[in-house]
């Protein structure tokens, strides 16, 4: 994918979510829901990253989670429960690097 395709793409999405947040809060969090996995199938091959399974599978829980933990957050500040979810996020993906059997040599 070339560099006006992906800026178009971006726009697109941009546009995408701006419309969601049109129509209230639960579209709004189906489409970042749906954004934050598209990050993550996407993000292992953008960096070309051997073995994709595991940081797909980060990624996307710690995506998801930071949706969810916002989405189900009462009154304000609305990002309160987020600094949680991105320390969790950041154990994870230490686990998930120490668990990797690529074959690769500490």
């Amino acid at each position: 994918m070339d560099l006006s395709t992906r800026a178009v793409v971006t726009a697109c999405l941009a546009a995408a979510m701006a419309v969601a947040a049109f129509f209230g809060p639960l579209p709004l969090t189906l489409a970042a829901g749906a954004l934050a996995l598209a990050v993550a199938v996407g993000w292992p091959r953008l960096l070309d990253i051997p073995v994709h399974g595991g940081t797909r599978i980060v990624i996307a829980i710690a995506g998801v989670g930071a949706v969810a933990a916002t989405a189900v957050t009462q009154g304000e500040p609305a990002l309160r429960h987020l600094p949680v979810v991105l320390a969790l996020s950041i154990v994870l993906a230490f686990v998930a690097e120490l668990l990797r059997r690529d074959g690769a040599r500490a």
